[in-house]
């Protein structure tokens, strides 16, 4: 059996989830530890997947600090309000 290309949904929302609850920008390597997930597989949704929702606040040959984009922070707010309001919503 053949694996599913793309992106998976569950390790997008534990990366987006890590970086929502530090505005300030956030290591890779923290990102990893907090979400469980590899390092090389956070270094990888985040230069392909979220590419377009990070930037590089600081960028050496190995460490990169990222934090999500100013309009992804209110989307991001928004969604968690909606979802908060929703019956299915469980804390």
């Amino acid at each position: 059996m053949n694996k599913k290309r793309g992106a998976d949904k569950v390790k997008l929302e534990l990366i987006l989830y890590v970086l929502r609850t530090n505005p300030h920008g956030s290591w890779v390597r923290d990102i990893a530890k907090k979400s469980g997930l590899k390092k090389s597989t956070v270094a990888n949704y985040l230069n392909t997947h979220l590419k377009d929702k990070v930037e590089v606040v600081h960028d050496s040959e190995h460490i990169k600090l990222v934090k999500l984009k100013e309009a992804m922070k209110e989307f991001s707010e928004e969604m968690e309000e909606i979802s908060k309001e929703s019956p299915n919503y469980i804390q």
